[in-house]
């Protein structure tokens, strides 16, 4: 499918027994394209990170309020908060940047951590200032 091509993946995993989203369901949402998807963003990928992970602390902090004032959870999130959704173009922006990890690149780091090997770990050969 052409939609599952050129993903990206971003890990965030902060204090998981607090998350904010404690249920998950998946809806569409549109947002409206503020810039053509033309033009290079002046911004760099660390800022468009942090702002899309800005954003999604905020619409979490907003869905977790409304879920506590009211019962009704009917109301959809791009109705709730629509300057809260990711931008279409940063989306574009981070699937197309070089510095985010494909699939692929994601899952080879995932599955083979580096295992660096301390000093005080190396009993051979003799570290050259006990020989001495």
């Amino acid at each position: 499918s052409a939609l599952l091509q050129e993903i990206k993946v971003l890990v965030v995993a902060h204090n998981i027994p607090a998350r904010l989203f404690s249920d998950w369901y998946v809806a569409i949402a549109t947002s409206p394209v503020t810039c053509p998807q033309d033009s290079a963003p002046s911004r760099s990928t660390a800022e468009v990170v942090a702002e899309c992970l800005t954003l999604l602390l905020q619409l979490a902090a907003c869905i977790q309020s409304l879920e506590d004032d009211s019962e009704d959870t009917s109301e959809s999130v791009h109705t709730l908060g629509p300057e809260l959704l990711i931008p279409v173009e940063a989306i574009n922006y981070l699937c197309n940047a070089e510095e985010c990890a494909t699939p692929e690149d994601f899952l080879r780091i995932y599955l083979s951590p580096s295992q660096p090997t301390l000093d005080s770990e190396t009993v051979w050969p003799v570290p050259s200032h006990f020989s001495a």
